[in-house]
């Protein structure tokens, strides 16, 4: 099977789909040197489908995430995705939830930043956008970060409870109350939250 996968990368080296096979061949017999620099070389391709990548990159991620020695490797690999798809939401929502895995809240909160840029539809986003704002140091950013979701979201009671614990982590308590008397009422179906 190398041997084939091989001869195709060799033959067609602007064919992303066989250095990606090859990819996971060397995964599937376990050879992590080799699908180290494989999974490297078929992120740098621009033929392949980007969801082929982020499929590959995911269970690259997942597999060395723990290894403290794996961290520049990987974020060398989420920066030449973005390089190549700068205006990806799911590569900075990759990203983002990399830089949470390994608690580097303030730089995950940037990433899912800019995937929310890209992309405000998505309330559960927000909800860990604010959750991530919430674990850095800096205020102006959490109340940023509240502003923003409430902007695209001013019913949702999920984020104004949210935004509300956040104020009370920053000591504005009449600000954190606000937030809870307005989401009361917009929980009625919603009796955890309530």
């Amino acid at each position: 099977t190398l041997e084939y996968l091989n001869k195709a990368c060799e033959l067609d080296p602007s064919n992303g789909k066989a250095f990606y096979e090859r990819a996971n061949f060397y995964k599937e017999i376990g050879d992590s040197v080799a699908y180290d620099q494989a999974v490297f070389n078929v992120l740098k391709h621009d033929d392949l489908d980007l969801d082929a990548k982020l499929q590959l990159l995911t269970g690259y991620i997942r597999a060395l995430y723990a290894d403290s020695t794996q961290q520049t490797r990987i974020e060398e690999l989420l920066v030449v995705l973005q390089e190549q798809h700068p205006h990806q939401y799911k590569i900075h929502e990759l990203y983002g939830a990399y830089l949470a895995t390994i608690k580097d809240f303030p730089r995950a909160a940037e990433q899912l930043s800019y995937a929310l840029d890209i992309d405000p539809s998505d309330e559960q986003a927000w909800s860990q956008f604010i959750a991530l704002c919430a674990n850095t140091e800096n205020r102006q950013l959490k109340v940023d970060a509240i502003e923003r979701a409430l902007h695209y979201f001013p019913e949702s009671p999920v984020l104004i409870y949210q935004s509300g614990l956040t104020y009370s982590v920053i000591e504005e308590t009449e600000k954190t109350m606000e937030c809870f008397y307005k989401a009361l009422p917009l929980s009625d179906y919603n009796y955890e939250l309530k």
